[in-house]
């Protein structure tokens, strides 16, 4: 919407206290009730009505016998002051309604392992708290969380971050590990194994950029192994590795929140030397003021 500055000057407009003087003495007609019906001394409405004929150009009441009568001029005026008055009673109402929670909207952005296996609860409780706030959810690729609050996609993100950044607030919602999954087709040396175990075994990765594998990339370089592991698959999806591990193509590394206890297809495999363990947090703009629903939608988070 655009607004003529030129044409809005703020010494040319009506002030709502003249506003109000105006529907108080057009309707009680006289300057002592009105006064008394603003809670206001008889003659500050007398100087209001008058402040508000000089902005107008226009004389607003005669006087007749003992009552004010409105000119033509004020019955002119009236229909605009009212919409003005009741535009003002309605935004007062909408923010009202908006800082409480009774209305307003949330947009998130999360990653697809974010999606499925952490914000369900959070939205759940969320939405039961606060059943009249919209929610919209983005689903992006994990390079693509942070350009989402950068372009004022989302008010939050929900994810994981490979490093910390100065313009970013982060809060844990949940920790989490990477593990090595497989069938009973793979023999791996003990219930723990080391990283070095992986070395010429076929493994399935999320593909370069994506989720956890900055992360396994990192260990990988540090115990100079890099070189020597086979990764047989790379895919998008912490899903789809453990969709291939299942039919038996690779050992597969997810985080372990990803597998189902219950799942008796695959065993699980903690790493050592080094547990790597990663951070699933809500994310939001350090210099972005939040709105109210992403405020509380933050707050629901232990303290």
């Amino acid at each position: 919407m655009q607004i003529d500055k030129k044409k809005l000057l703020l010494k040319d407009l009506p002030s709502i206290r003249q506003m109000l003087a105006f529907i108080a003495v057009y309707e009680f007609g006289h300057m002592s009730a009105a006064a008394e019906d603003l809670a206001l001394t008889q003659p500050a409405v007398t100087v209001l009505i008058k402040e508000l004929e000089n902005k107008l150009g226009v004389k607003l009441f005669d006087r007749a016998t003992r009552t004010l009568k409105p000119t033509a001029a004020a019955e002119q005026v009236l229909p605009f002051i009212l919409r003005a008055l009741n535009e003002l009673d309605d935004l007062n109402r909408v923010m009202q309604d908006y800082t409480a929670l009774h209305a307003g909207s949330l947009t998130l952005a999360v990653t697809p392992y974010s999606s499925q296996n952490v914000l369900p609860k959070l939205l759940s409780s969320f939405q039961e708290q606060h059943p009249q706030i919209r929610i919209h959810i983005v689903e992006c690729e994990p390079l693509q969380l942070i350009p989402c609050l950068l372009k004022d996609k989302a008010d939050l993100a929900l994810g994981a971050l490979d490093k910390q950044l100065p313009s970013l607030s982060t809060y844990t919602v949940m920790q989490d590990e990477i593990v090595a999954v497989c069938t009973d087709k793979f023999e791996l040396p003990s219930a723990d194994i080391y990283w070095e175990d992986l070395k010429q075994q076929p493994l399935i990765l999320t593909k370069v950029g994506y989720g956890i594998r900055t992360s396994i990339d990192q260990v990988l370089q540090q115990k100079n192994i890099l070189q020597d592991v086979c990764i047989a698959h790379e895919v998008s999806l912490i899903s789809t590795v453990l969709a291939l591990v299942k039919s038996g193509l690779g050992i597969g590394l997810v985080p372990r929140s990803a597998v189902n206890a219950a799942d008796q297809d695959v065993k699980v495999y903690p790493l050592t030397d080094p547990i790597v363990q990663r951070n699933i947090s809500l994310i939001h703009l350090k210099d972005k003021n939040l709105s109210p629903s992403a405020q509380a939608f933050l707050n629901q988070l232990p303290a």
